[in-house]
């Protein structure tokens, strides 16, 4: 298949998103689906892995992809067989992936894509035998600190050619290149995906109870949220989901009992609607209790049932704060409303 023929914009002579969703289905096998050309996010319920829905099927492909406001989206990870290493121009992206580069491996650059921002799309063949990749955020949820370079891998999405501006650049060889060793073993993952969250616009997928990559990523938003604000006020909480958000440990007994409860009430007030025991499963895995010293609250129960009480105490705010927002919403729409 000839990835550069793909390149043209979707109204041309030479190529529709319909007849280039076509080409990614038949030739290469991939499940597609519509996703909004600005934010990614997919115009379908697309399931486990955004891969559940995803079609491959002609008539679905021709109904999605004749409206000129879609872009062509596929699961990346093992529904598709590709893993995409993105470099983000903003972030200054392909200096760092040289230098994660120098850690992990040369990555084969035969197929790239340059995307709208002027970043690219390192595409990689998925490692399979049950190996799962992470999808993660540079700098948010990546095994390295740098921003700049995300990993599509298993319950990751991109958007194909000609969607969005995004262009084959480089399209060498019949298939895809083997992700190095080096980039497999930094981002494997081999735990099972249970659910997918949606918190605000954004969807996650959580893997099992140990791993609760959602949630965290979640928390990496609300982090990111509040460190944009620039409130003093908000240093010491942007601090404390600095070290969960690492998985330190909290120090001594008295700086862990005051973090702990800080810490499940930040949770409650940000993920009011996961509950009490996935709050608690997120707050042990990312070792916010440590293990203490016989004599000083030994007992694991201690400091759980401290966390739990402090989340329904965020979850009930949060819960109160949204009453409050909305009947102002409605206080405000009555008065406008009368003074028509």
């Amino acid at each position: 298949m000839q990835l550069l023929a793909l390149n043209q914009r979707a109204g041309s002579l030479v190529m529709t998103y319909v007849e280039a969703a076509m080409l990614y289905a038949r030739e290469l096998g991939w499940p597609l689906f519509p996703a909004h050309p600005i934010t990614k996010r997919p115009l379908i319920k697309t399931g486990r892995d955004h891969a559940e829905h995803a079609s491959r099927e002609p008539e679905l492909l021709a109904d999605w992809f004749e409206a000129a406001d879609v872009a062509i989206a596929m699961p990346t990870g093992a529904a598709s067989g590709v893993v995409v290493i993105d470099a983000d121009a903003k972030h200054d992206g392909e200096r760092v992936l040289a230098e994660l580069e120098l850690r992990y491996g040369a990555l084969p650059r035969t197929k790239v894509v340059r995307t709208q921002s002027g970043g690219i799309h390192v595409y990689l063949r998925h490692p399979g035998a049950g190996i799962r990749v992470k999808s993660c955020v540079g700098g948010d949820s990546t095994p390295w600190p740098e921003r700049g370079v995300d990993v599509r891998g298993d319950g990751g999405i991109v958007l194909l050619p000609p969607s969005n501006g995004y262009a084959w650049e480089v399209d060498e060889g019949a298939g895809f290149e083997p992700m190095p060793v080096g980039w497999v073993d930094v981002l494997r993952d081999d735990r099972r995906v249970l659910a997918h969250v949606e918190i605000g616009e954004v969807v996650y997928t959580a893997a099992d109870d140990h791993d609760l990559d959602a949630h965290r990523a979640a928390l990496a938003h609300q982090r990111a949220r509040l460190a944009r604000r620039k409130d003093p006020e908000d240093a010491a909480r942007v601090a404390l989901l600095d070290r969960v958000l690492r998985g330190e440990a909290l120090g001594t007994i008295g700086e862990r009992d005051s973090a702990v409860t800080r810490a499940g009430y930040m949770v409650g007030r940000y993920l009011p609607d996961i509950g009490p025991d996935v709050a608690e499963r997120l707050a042990f895995s990312s070792l916010i209790l440590i293990p203490v010293p016989v004599g000083d609250h030994e007992d694991s129960d201690f400091w759980i049932q401290k966390f739990r009480n402090a989340y329904e105490a965020g979850a009930r705010a949060s819960r109160e704060q949204y009453e409050r927002d909305r009947q102002a919403r409605e206080r405000l729409a009555r008065l406008f409303g009368g003074a028509r």
